[in-house]
C-alpha cells in the first residue's frame, strides 16, 4: 500500500493523522470539561440551591409564627403588654412583607420544580401545612387586628403549632429526598467524569499507538528501498555492474532505483560494446603483425636474392 504513495504523500498524510488525533483529543478534553461543569450546575449546584431555597421557606415560616406570637403579647390581658414600646400594627406590617417574600420564594421554587417526585413530596407539605400556614397566619393576624385576642391565641396555639409540627414532618421527607437525590447527582457526576477521563486516557494511549505504527511504517518503507538504492550504488561505483535492481515502489525512491538500474544496465551494456571493439582492435593487430612479420621476410629473401645476383653480376 506505501510503495503506490508517494513519501511526500506520506508525510503530509501521517501530520494530518497526528493533527486529526490531537484535535480529538483537545475537543474531548474541553468537551468534558464543559460537560462536567454543566452537570455540577444543572444538578449538584441546583440541588443546593433548592435545599437553601427550602431553608429559606422554612425560616420565613418561623419567622411568622414568631411574630404572630410577638403580636399577641400586645394582648392587654397581659401584663407583657405594656413593656411594648412601639404598637402593634408594627407587627402586623412586618407579618405582610414576610408572607409577600414567603409567597414569591415559594413560587419561584415551584415553578423550578420538574422532578415528579419532589413535586409530589412539596403539594403533601403545602396542603398538610395550610398553605405554608399563610392561610391560618393571615386569620390570625385578621383577629388581632380586630382586637380578638382570645381568637389570635387559640389560632396560633390550637392551629398554627400542631400545623407546623406536621409541616416540619413533611419539610423534612422534602429535604431528606432533596439530600439523597443530590447524593446519587453527586456520584452520577463522579462517574461521568471517570468515565470522560477513561475515555481520554483511551484516545490518547490509541493516539500513541497509531503513531508508533504508523512511524515505522514510514520509517521502514523509505529506509529499506534507500539503503538498496545505496547499496546498488556503491557495487556500481566499485565496477560490479552485475548488481540486481529490484524496484518495489513507485514513489521518490523507486523512481531513483529505476534511473540506477537503466544506468546500470546502460553501463554493462557500454562495457560489452567496449570490449567487443578490443576484440576486435585486437584481431587486426595480431593481423597486422603477422603482415608485417610476413613482409619482413620476404622483404629479408629479396635482399638476399639481390645479393647474389649482385655477387653473379661482379
Amino acid at each position: 500500500m506505501f510503495s503506490k504513495i508517494s513519501i511526500k504523500n506520506r508525510l503530509i498524510g501521517a501530520f494530518s493523522l497526528f493533527s486529526l488525533l490531537l484535535l480529538l483529543v483537545g475537543g474531548m478534553g474541553l468537551y468534558s470539561a464543559k460537560h462536567s461543569v454543566e452537570l455540577l450546575e444543572n444538578l449538584t449546584l441546583k440541588d443546593t440551591q433548592t435545599a437553601a431555597e427550602i431553608a429559606r421557606i422554612k425560616y420565613r415560616m418561623e419567622f411568622n409564627r414568631s411574630e404572630l406570637l410577638r403580636a399577641i403579647q400586645h394582648d392587654p390581658s397581659f401584663v407583657l403588654s405594656k413593656m411594648h414600646d412601639h404598637p402593634v400594627a408594627k407587627h402586623i406590617t412586618s407579618l405582610e412583607n414576610s408572607i409577600k417574600i414567603l409567597k414569591e420564594k415559594f413560587d419561584a421554587y415551584q415553578a423550578s420544580v420538574v422532578d415528579p417526585e419532589e413535586k409530589k413530596l412539596l403539594d403533601t407539605w403545602v396542603s398538610r401545612s395550610n398553605n405554608l400556614g399563610m392561610d391560618v397566619v393571615n386569620q390570625t393576624m385578621a383577629a388581632i387586628q380586630a382586637n380578638d385576642w382570645e381568637t389570635a391565641a387559640s389560632l396560633t396555639v390550637k392551629v398554627i403549632n400542631p400545623l407546623y409540627t406536621k409541616s416540619d414532618v413533611d419539610s423534612k421527607a422534602l429535604s431528606l429526598y432533596l439530600e439523597d437525590r443530590a447524593e446519587k447527582n453527586r456520584v452520577h457526576v463522579q462517574e461521568n467524569i471517570a468515565f470522560m477521563s477513561y475515555l481520554l486516557i483511551a484516545v490518547i494511549v490509541f493516539g500513541i499507538i497509531m503513531a508508533i505504527i504508523v512511524g515505522w511504517l514510514l520509517v521502514r518503507s523509505i529506509i529499506n528501498p534507500l539503503q538498496h538504492a545505496v547499496s546498488v550504488a556503491r557495487r556500481v561505483a566499485e565496477g560490479d555492474l552485475r548488481s540486481d535492481v529490484t524496484v518495489t515502489s513507485q514513489d521518490e525512491i523507486g523512481v531513483l532505483l529505476s534511473a540506477l538500474k537503466e544506468m546500470n544496465t546502460s553501463l554493462a551494456h557500454i562495457v560489452g560494446e567496449v570490449r567487443v571493439g578490443t576484440e576486435t582492435i585486437a584481431s587486426a593487430s595480431g593481423q597486422i603483425a603477422a603482415g608485417n612479420l610476413d613482409l619482413s621476410n620476404r622483404t629479408e629473401a629479396q635482399a638476399g636474392s639481390l645479393e647474389e645476383t649482385a655477387s653473379a653480376m661482379e
